[in-house]
């Protein structure tokens, strides 16, 4: 903005060199209309006004949360989280991901031929074209017409990779999809599913273990207001109210109605905010001016206005950040470097003549974008200009007015972490009872606002947040979350033979689980790795190959600091719902954690750690793709691998755990690879078969004879 006004400024390429100059030439800046922090920033752009944020455009390469994906820095280190003891966490990355393979070398040697050696797809974002995305109906496109094939790790290993779409509108899923060689279908031989928010009934039964499903069993529990704000009361009683203070008052209503008239009449002056229940895009928001404007039927959430919002220009904002969940049992928990921030088209006021305006109150870009001075991002490079900016130019906007972002965003990983931990127990409940394998994964869109004293505050969660582009900005940001998720999440396409034996082997398992026949946990401490069953063994090894596929991605949780800072939280779980998360910390950190309570933060003041101490200080090393540890090199691992385990491992079929296998799932072994092997008819008729075979009082293994002895008549 200063080179527009005066040639003799130099160019700078980054944020550093910028920084450096502006320290120097500090006493003769020129300064433009709006350059002072209270000022108005805006600049008449091809005769409109513009909202334009301070910083330079498309330059930010820092490695934590808003580093810039629109200049391909995606891989460069430095900035935003690399304070003291960066060069202890980058030293202890290759150690730390030299010992989380060999863990995961360990749990594959003792799953044997239960582990399917499946190469990952490698999704990459469509191309944009030089000359910019093309617009259909209104929405940005990429323009791919022609669909480039996928890159496989170590090459394809079965047919062309399918997908489903179902229930939604996501134009962005399936351009991506496509341009990556994946083909759509309206089957059950899907590879991955994409549906929105309402799941159809039995999706979750009967699938193999290599799909992948975009929802959890009961993922409503943390969307929808209501329950969201039961699920807070409860963690709120357990740790303190100070824990969960990132949320304003709230009430249900018609349950809670009469509590709040009592609190609405001692709290005079106070302003109140109106949601429904189980919306989004905005929709029945107002703010209250009278108990006469509340609805007389139906459910709503009635909660305290934010009064002091953070402002830029004069205008209120809040940040869509983008949490992928590939597990809530245990919880493992991503955040994207990449979001969107989103402001209001009209100066923020709480005078009373514009409390029914909601160009001035809500930041839904649904809403906003239908405001006449509302102006759309049009330049990819440019995405701090106009009503909708990336996470980096924020962060820019932000550091340049001189507010402290290290400390935002480590306030806003705290206010995720904990959201999480307080739906974790129901989701990971519901997700036992209705699946075999970790098919399902969720991307949500966290929204937030924050106050001028730096706090943030959770407005909603979004179960299915928008898959469309409006804009180039838009595209870029979210084409490149849809690929870096997929990676992360692992979507592994095996062949048809191998997709027909985990299919049968998955109906089994659930038999052999209807009937009481389950393992029981191992409640041995430390646990051995060679007598953990089948189930464990894959949610350990799955857990620790991800990690290596983070790319643009942070790890939140586990991380070694993020277990210990919120372990008075997860400190009063069941047994059962906690010991899949003490296995997986242990494999991964030793026994080191186990660490008396008084060492743990106050959940309600968290303090900004330093690099390396914390989940959240993730950084990424230069020319790696994949997230540092931070610090989290694990110690000897609390998990023992029995000196004999590999050897008995390594011979198919033979009596793993000396002795401790079953017979009766060996014969499944042997039912589940005879119809693998078989034609592609074996399925259909084996399902005839199991119906009639599985009718009570029928145990698993007879089940298995019947299944394994109709095989060897059918295939000779």
């Amino acid at each position: 903005r200063m080179q527009r006004t005066d040639p003799s400024i130099p160019t700078v390429s980054t944020s550093a060199q910028a920084s450096a100059w502006l320290s120097q030439a500090a006493p003769t800046w020129r300064r433009l209309p709006g350059d002072d922090s209270d000022a108005s920033d805006v600049e008449s752009l091809g005769g409109e006004d513009v909202l334009v944020g301070y910083g330079a455009e498309g330059s930010d390469i820092d490695a934590g949360m808003g580093s810039s994906l629109l200049c391909g820095t995606s891989t460069q280190a430095g900035g935003f989280w690399q304070l003291a003891g960066t060069s202890r966490a980058l030293a202890s990355a290759p150690i730390a991901r030299h010992l989380r393979r060999k863990h995961f070398r360990e749990v594959v040697t003792i799953l044997g031929d239960k582990w399917v050696e499946a190469p990952c797809m490698v999704l990459v974002p469509p191309a944009i074209p030089e000359d910019g995305p093309s617009k259909v109906k209104g929405k940005m496109r990429s323009r791919t017409s022609v669909p480039c094939a996928s890159q496989w790790s170590g090459g394809p290993m079965g047919p062309m990779a399918t997908f489903r779409i179902e229930r939604i509108h996501a134009p962005l899923i399936k351009d991506v999809f496509l341009s990556n060689g994946m083909r759509p279908t309206t089957g059950l031989d899907w590879l991955v599913l994409w549906s929105g928010p309402r799941m159809r009934d039995g999706t979750y039964e009967g699938l193999h273990e290599f799909q992948k499903v975009n929802h959890f069993p009961c993922s409503t529990e943390l969307t929808r207001k209501d329950k969201l704000w039961t699920h807070f009361n409860k963690a709120a009683k357990n740790c303190g109210e100070d824990a969960f203070d990132f949320v304003p008052k709230t009430y249900v209503l018609p349950d809670q109605a009469e509590q709040f008239k009592k609190h609405y009449a001692a709290a005079g002056g106070t302003i109140w905010i109106v949601k429904p229940h189980a919306s989004s895009q905005g929709k029945g928001i107002f703010l209250l001016q009278d108990l006469s404007d509340l609805p007389s039927h139906g459910k709503v959430v009635v909660s305290q206005y934010v009064h002091n919002p953070l402002l830029i220009q004069g205008l209120k904002f809040d940040l869509r950040i983008y949490v992928l969940v590939t597990s809530f049992d245990p919880l493992r928990a991503y955040v994207y470097r990449e979001g969107l921030t989103r402001f209001a088209s009209k100066p923020y006021s709480t005078d009373p003549e514009h409390l029914g305006d909601v160009y001035r109150h809500l930041t839904n870009y649904s809403i906003n974008k239908k405001a006449e001075n509302f102006i759309e991002n049009q330049k990819l490079q440019a995405d701090n200009v106009g009503h909708k900016w990336s996470l980096s130019a924020l962060n820019r906007h932000l550091r340049h007015v001189g507010i402290d972002v290290d400390v935002m965003w480590t306030r806003i990983m705290d206010l995720i972490v904990k959201t999480l931990l307080s739906v974790e127990p129901i989701i990971s409940r519901k997700t036992r009872e209705q699946m075999i394998h970790g098919n399902c994964f969720e991307l949500y869109g966290f929204d937030v606002l924050v106050d001028t004293d730096l706090k943030p505050w959770l407005l909603e969660v979004n179960l299915s947040p928008s898959m469309q582009a409006d804009s180039p900005l838009d595209l870029k940001v979210k084409s490149s979350l849809i690929s870096d998720t997929f990676n992360l999440v692992g979507l592994r396409n095996v062949d048809r033979q191998t997709a027909t034996t985990s299919r049968l082997r998955s109906r089994l398992l659930q038999l052999k689980k209807a009937s009481g026949e389950e393992e029981e946990e191992n409640s041995e401490t430390p646990p051995s790795l060679d007598k953990l069953n089948e189930a464990d063994l894959k949610m350990l090894a799955y857990a620790l190959d991800e990690v290596d596929r983070c790319q643009n991605f942070i790890r939140l949780y586990p991380t070694r600091s993020a277990i210990r800072q919120y372990e008075p939280i997860t400190k009063n779980r069941r047994p059962a719902e906690a010991y899949r998360a003490q296995l997986l910390a242990s494999l991964m950190y030793g026994p080191s954690l186990d660490s008396s309570p008084s060492t743990y933060g106050k959940l309600g003041q968290p303090s900004l750690p330093a690099c390396g101490e914390h989940s959240h200080c993730a950084a990424l090393l230069p020319g790696s793709r994949s997230a540092v540890d931070g610090g989290d090199a694990p110690a000897v691992a609390a998990v023992v691998v029995s000196s004999s385990s590999s050897a008995s491992a390594s011979a198919a079929g033979a009596d793993r755990g000396g002795g401790a296998r079953r017979g009766e799932e060996r014969q499944l072994d042997v039912a589940a690879a005879a119809a693998g092997a078989g034609a592609r008819g074996v399925e259909a008729a084996a399902r005839r078969l199991l119906a009639r075979a599985c009718r009570p009082p029928a145990r698993p293994e007879a089940v298995a004879d019947a299944v394994a002895a109709w095989l060897r008549q059918s295939t000779g």
